[in-house]
């Protein structure tokens, strides 16, 4: 479990969280059932990203990568 309070913490963190995205698509639909789920939560983003940017961020081609 990870809390970021600030936009960049957050950017960190769906970096991350992309990477992992794109790991797991690589994987055989067998090892999958051994990877544990992923739940991401947020609460009050109001000034840093709607929940349209997160999801136009998360599927955007691979531009935004550090």
């Amino acid at each position: 479990m990870t809390h970021r309070g600030n936009t960049a913490g957050i950017h960190d963190a769906l970096v991350g969280l992309a990477d992992e995205l794109r790991r797991r698509n690589d994987l055989a639909a067998d090892q999958l059932a051994d990877v544990p789920r992923l739940i991401v939560a947020m609460d009050s983003a109001n000034g840093m990203m709607t929940d349209a940017d997160v999801v136009n961020w998360l599927t955007a081609p691979d531009d935004h990568e550090s």
